[in-house]
């Protein structure tokens, strides 16, 4: 009875830890289904809790991102279920931890990953390698706040009198 409780416990855990909560997936089949930008979760298991790790797909036809320390950018086909990452190319800066970019870029650049998505969750999968990515919250651009009109009397005071 009691492995029973731990064994259902372990399994409850990693069904909310994945994906926030246990999307129900389904395959990409359309661009839309993950255009936007996703923080990445875990790699192979592995929790990743650095917000620097993001991912953002545009139109279905461009990634950009960034492993935590440099960024990157490249070319994206999404069909029949998967999702390939072409040219991609990003920036050499030398960070404390780079474990993160030296596994996962050269893994994404070249290859098809099978895709799946639910609700606020992407699951991106290479033989062994799974990589888990959670939707940002669409942030709207809104439009700078008007300047109020400055006090002309205050900016006559501070001007040069002409001579």
């Amino acid at each position: 009875m009691k492995n029973l409780f731990l064994a259902l416990a372990v399994a409850l855990t990693l069904g909310l830890y994945s994906c926030g909560g246990g999307c129900t997936l389904n395959d990409v089949t359309e661009a839309a289904q993950v255009n936007g930008q996703w923080t990445i979760k875990s790699f192979n298991g592995e929790e990743i809790n650095n917000p620097a790790a993001v991912m953002m797909f545009v139109d279905g036809k461009a990634v950009g991102g960034s492993l935590g320390c440099n960024s990157f950018s490249g070319g994206v086909t999404i069909e029949g279920g998967s999702v390939k990452f072409a040219n991609l190319a990003g920036t050499r800066k030398m960070c404390p931890d780079m474990k993160l970019e030296e596994t996962v870029l050269p893994l994404l650049s070249g290859n098809s990953w099978k895709a799946q998505y639910g609700e606020d969750c992407l699951v991106l999968t290479n033989g062994e390698n799974k990589l888990e990515l959670k939707k940002q919250a669409d942030v709207e651009a809104s439009a700078p706040a008007e300047a109020a009109p400055a006090d002309s009397a205050a900016v006559a005071e501070e001007a040069p009198a002409a001579e």
